[in-house]
This record gives structure tokens, sequence and C-alpha cells, in this order.
């Protein structure tokens, strides 16, 4: 184990982490993402217990299809709005 790191959940051991700041790369990152999840649903209809949620923080207009698609399979959704202007 290393000392100078924590994991995020100790009750998980793997976790998907995506950003999806950069424009350029939007595309690619929501192919990847959406593969990732189609295997994972893959896996759920084989008898074996996943748990998949979809946190979306601050989602913009590309996220939109993610969330449709998300939320038609199934998967659960958190939506965090981030506001700056709390202090």
């Amino acid at each position: 184990e290393n000392p100078s790191s924590a994991p995020l959940e100790p009750n998980h051991t793997h976790f998907i982490l995506l950003d999806k700041g950069n424009s350029i790369v939007e595309n690619i990152i929501t192919t990847v993402a959406a593969k990732i999840e189609e295997k994972a649903r893959n896996i759920m209809t084989q008898a074996t217990a996943i748990s998949m949620v979809q946190i979306l923080v601050e989602g913009g207009i590309f996220s939109i299809d993610t969330v449709c698609e998300a939320v038609s399979s199934g998967v659960p959704l958190i939506v965090i709005d981030v506001s700056y202007e709390l202090q």
C-alpha cells in the first residue's frame, strides 16, 4: 500500500474518472465513456452485480447525450451544480 495515497471510497476497488473540460478531446472521451458503460452493462446482464452511477458536475451542452443515455439505461444519475459565487 502506498502511504501517500488514499482510496476514493474504501468499499470500492475501481473508479473511472473522465474530465471533459477540454473541447478538443470531448468527442473522444464521450466515445470511450460510452464503450466503457456498454461493456459494464453487458457484464451486468450476465448475472454479475456491477454498481454504476453517473455523476455530472457542471455539465454543458455536450453532457445532454451522456445524461440521456444513462437515464434511459437505468444508470442512477447525480447532478452537482457548482456555484463559484458562494464563499
